[in-house]
């Protein structure tokens, strides 16, 4: 039984991934505020936002996620880039990219790729 268990859990572990790449060398404080979420024209939602004109970039997130047991929304993308983006104090996020991915008959996952920025 702990074998079926630990099999279950590396394959749970190893079917989701998220990277933050911090390009400001400035250490924030964790932001509480809520996180503002702009969209770059892009395939998630065919929605393209105005960009704010005056921020600076402090790391570029990325996520991916098979799918595998669920469908992966935008709005579960969203939600994880607004907890990475609160953790390294940015004020909100522009995703740049998302796709589908098909990982099985049923289950569809995402990849995505965002910014996390302090709108000045």
């Amino acid at each position: 039984m702990k074998k079926v268990f630990l099999l279950i859990f590396i394959l749970f572990i190893s079917s989701c991934s998220h990277n933050i790449n911090m390009v400001s060398k400035d250490k924030l404080p964790p932001y509480q505020g809520d996180v503002a979420v702009y969209f770059s024209k892009n395939d998630c939602t065919g929605i393209e936002n105005q960009l704010p004109t005056n921020y600076e970039i402090i790391a570029e997130l990325e996520y991916y996620n098979w799918g595998k047991f669920r469908n992966i929304s935008v709005e579960d993308i969203v939600a994880w880039f607004k907890a990475d983006a609160q953790q390294i104090g940015a004020n909100a996020i522009i995703i740049n990219s998302c796709s589908t991915v098909y990982s099985g008959f049923a289950s569809r996952g995402k990849s995505a790729r965002a910014k996390a920025i302090l709108v000045k």
